[in-house]
């Protein structure tokens, strides 16, 4: 692998972690497109010597860390480095949204009076949580809504 392959691979690595949304918002970026230009499944740009360095800069990261070649689990990076991405109150904004997200399911869940198994719920939660991300860390209750009913059918 060469280090322009190593770059990309560890910057999957961080999005894997904080999801794209959360990794755009940690750099700067409004939108998540950006970096799904260089981590995407047929990236269109790459993690220059520059980028690399001022994103490890912002990230918390040392000089050249995303240079390294991942590990066997992927990665060169390790999750305790991987929490200084996030910030105290976008970590605070995240964990109100994952209590909103349960909280609409819930209730979307018994309004319909749908019992589901643990998995099926899981996946349902995760629809939503990616959902959630897509918009900012904004539960959409329609969305959720419109999710449970489809299980009745």
């Amino acid at each position: 692998m060469k280090v322009i392959e190593f770059r990309r691979e560890n910057f999957r690595a961080l999005a894997a972690v904080h999801t794209t949304t959360g990794l755009a918002a940690s750099l700067g970026y409004r939108q998540p497109s950006f970096i799904s230009q260089m981590i995407g499944p047929n990236p269109t740009r790459d993690i220059t010597e520059k980028s690399a360095r001022g994103y490890e800069k912002k990230l918390g990261l040392e000089d050249g860390f995303l240079d390294r070649p991942p590990l066997n689990n992927g990665s060169s990076i390790p999750m305790e480095k991987t929490v200084k991405a996030f910030s105290s109150a976008q970590i605070q904004k995240i964990n109100d949204m994952l209590v909103e997200v349960i909280q609409l399911v819930g209730s979307s869940l018994q309004s319909e009076e749908i019992t589901l198994p643990p998995s099926r719920f899981a996946d349902l939660l995760t629809l939503a949580v990616g959902d959630a991300m897509e918009h900012n860390c904004a539960p959409r209750e329609s969305q959720i809504k419109q999710m449970v009913k489809l299980l009745k059918n």
